[in-house]
């Protein structure tokens, strides 16, 4: 007999699957980490074609059209914990959807792109800090080290194997505006742990999404950043379908069910796999050449994931063996 398990983060399992438990949360961020990763591509290709406060509307509009009929069924289903938590689950999203898209694409009008790629490196940290600011979460020496680890191969990455890169950078207006962004995506990370236990995932990134699109379609009216006129290209237009459909409903869904399961502070070093992603990314889709300095970043950012992320029972065996 085959029994079925309906997991606390939305997974069904069986019982011939329940080896695959631990392992679902990690292999999902890692698919998370890909979806966004594809997405800085696709929008470099889009900035011609479409304003990015476009981009960002029509993307979550369709998004939400697709997420609502598979949503709705879960949204009457628990519609008592919703009508409670609406407006606490609308800023929530607000923090993600909203003030860290705008801030961060700003950003990039005052700064380069490789200041504010550092910045984004920081944002395992800036969960954990926030984590433990916030709720008082504990912090391991273990996880701080394999958190310190993991930003050095990014580092490695970003600067391309060159100290004297790193040391020549200044800060300005555009690092303060992308630090901003890495800390409302923080925010919104820890935050997630105030969603209501029983909601499905699908009834309340409806519920972000609903509030960020409404948000997203005031900022693209109001034209406070750009146009609101552009002419609809096939390239536009196929960066809004993969948007809607990858980094924003899927990589949403999974990242939120990983953050639940793992925790903000151990998801969060995920992101430590972007620039590798973007690498990679580069190399087979722009016919960039890999160098060594992606595959020494590639292994300490692994190590540092590792460190950070993996169950003190995998250590012990580890150590016994």
């Amino acid at each position: 007999m085959c029994l079925v398990l309906k997991g606390k983060y939305g997974f069904n399992m069986t019982n011939e699957s329940l080896g695959f438990r631990r392992a679902t949360p990690y292999a999902i961020l890692v698919l998370t980490m890909g979806f966004w990763a594809l997405n800085n591509i696709v929008q470099k290709i889009a900035v011609g074609a479409m304003p990015p406060t476009a981009l960002a509307f029509w993307s979550w509009g369709l998004g939400l059209a697709i997420l609502t009929p598979f949503a709705l069924p879960k949204l009457r289903a628990r519609w008592d914990l919703v009508a409670k938590h609406w407006l606490k689950m609308v800023c929530i999203g607000v923090l993600g959807i909203n003030f860290f898209y705008h801030l961060f694409l700003n950003s990039l009008t005052y700064t380069t792109a490789l200041n504010a790629t550092l910045v984004l490196s920081s944002m395992p940290i800036a969960i954990i800090l926030l984590s433990w600011m916030i709720f008082r979460d504990p912090m391991s020496w273990r996880v701080a080290f394999g958190t310190c680890v993991g930003l050095v191969g990014v580092v490695a990455v970003i600067v391309q194997g060159d100290l004297a890169v790193l040391l020549s950078l200044g800060v300005n207006w555009g690092d303060i505006l992308a630090l901003a962004a890495v800390v409302s995506w923080g925010l919104y990370t820890v935050f997630l742990r105030k969603v209501p236990e029983g909601l499905d995932p699908l009834a309340y990134l409806w519920v972000f999404a609903i509030g960020g699109t409404l948000i997203n379609g005031i900022i693209y009216v109001s034209e406070v950043f750009s146009p609101i006129a552009f002419e609809l290209t096939w390239e536009g237009a196929g960066a809004i379908g993969y948007a809607a459909v990858f980094p924003l409903v899927l990589a949403f869904v999974l990242y939120n069910a990983g953050v639940r399961a793992l925790g903000a502070s151990a998801a969060g070093q995920f992101f430590y796999l972007l620039p590798i992603f973007a690498a990679f990314l580069a190399v087979f889709v722009l016919g960039e050449k890999f160098e060594l300095y992606h595959l020494l970043g590639l292994l300490i950012i692994l190590v540092g994931l590792f460190l950070a992320t993996a169950p003190s029972d995998v250590f012990k065996r580890i150590f016994k063996s």
